[in-house]
């Protein structure tokens, strides 16, 4: 592993937690592994580590540094892709939260999928995300609430706001009109409701569910360990205590 600049030290922090990350991103193929020997597919919602690789690695991916896991602790383990290495030989990879670059080869990464994209906005995305926030905190409507939002991957200072109607419309679905927001990292909550309210926010008509959307809604499904016990026991699995 060749460093493209000067580092400085690791915190305590971000350390630990690349090693964890990197650990369970080992612990999770394994798992997946004896799930598909016993025939047992695993829902594309749940996070997926890609032990062979179903495309190139790409800019902006999540992937572990799987020949490094149990064998160092730097805060590469677990990066975002910038790109091919300098020298060609491996990949220039990004530390998690910071614009700490480094060459990294000899190694075999592995990509994380399957993680909600709101978990890893960093930066002005997850600033502008916490004035969306605020900004409907402070329209305070009724039934016109936030259902999620997307930045355009062409465009950075683009971001596509989802509102949707409380409760889904109820006995007739509804789906969530899209408001498209300008911004930069100067954008303030007061311009964000100002562009809101100039494309229809609160008076807009909603349409009916025609079972077609794909944009994100509120709240994410989560993996949790009962749901794994469950899963496993289901497929015929005796599931027997530790000594």
């Amino acid at each position: 592993m060749g460093r493209r600049k000067q580092q400085a030290p690791d915190s305590d922090r971000e350390r630990i937690l690349c090693n964890i990350a990197s650990q369970l991103a080992y612990e999770l193929n394994s798992l997946h592994n004896y799930l598909r020997r016993r025939r047992i597919d695993v829902p594309d919602r749940y996070i997926h580590v890609e032990i062979v690789n179903e495309r190139d690695v790409q800019k902006g991916d999540l992937v572990s540094c799987w020949t490094s896991t149990t064998r160092q602790q730097n805060p590469f383990l677990v990066s975002f892709v910038e790109g091919p290495a300098d020298n060609g030989d491996g990949l220039l990879l990004r530390a998690i939260g910071t614009d700490r670059l480094s060459n990294y080869g000899n190694e075999q990464f592995i990509r994380i999928t399957g993680i909600p994209e709101r978990l890893l906005w960093e930066g002005d995305k997850r600033a502008f995300a916490i004035k969306v926030n605020k900004a409907f905190r402070k329209l305070d409507n009724m039934w016109h609430c936030f259902r999620g939002l997307r930045f355009d991957p062409d465009n950075q200072q683009l971001a596509y706001i989802f509102v949707g109607e409380r409760f889904g419309g109820g006995e007739k679905p509804t789906k969530p009109y899209r408001i498209d927001i300008t911004y930069t990292k100067r954008t303030t909550i007061k311009s964000i409701i100002q562009q809101m309210k100039e494309q229809g926010y609160g008076t807009r008509q909603f349409e009916p569910d025609d079972d077609k959307y794909t944009g994100p809604r509120e709240g994410y499904a989560s993996f949790t360990r009962d749901d794994l016990i469950s899963q496993l026991k289901n497929a015929g699995i005796e599931l027997k205590p530790t000594t």
